[in-house]
């Protein structure tokens, strides 16, 4: 059931990036295939195998949206699933950045410089 748990937030990263360009059909399509997925899921595994089950299906859903996501993603920005999954050099550069800029502010707001 971990699987689901780290797998969601790359289905809501992406759908907020769809989401903030006024691309809400992706994330709308994704959704309503976890929906349908895990209601399907639901039905058969449940009953089987109780909370288990519901994991389980719960889990293959948030995968399910989660690749559904990357590949309306690659398609739209023409970049492989690799460099979208995959921290890259230059990833680690911009939050060696950002954390330097967070990390000043904290500084700075210690010493009383706004």
């Amino acid at each position: 059931m971990m699987w689901g748990i780290t797998i969601y937030p790359i289905f809501k990263i992406i759908q907020e990036d769809f989401a903030a360009n006024n691309r809400l059909g992706p994330g709308m399509v994704a959704a309503a295939a976890g929906i349908l997925t895990n209601l399907i899921g639901n039905v058969y595994l449940v009953p089987r195998y109780g909370i288990i089950g519901s994991g389980v299906s719960t889990s293959v859903s948030y995968s399910l949206m989660a690749l559904i996501m990357i590949f309306y993603y690659t398609r739209r920005y023409r970049v492989s699933a690799i460099k979208v999954l995959v921290v890259q050099r230059g990833d680690l550069e911009t939050y060696r950045q950002l954390i330097g800029e967070w990390w000043d502010g904290l500084r700075n707001r210690s010493r009383g410089e706004d």
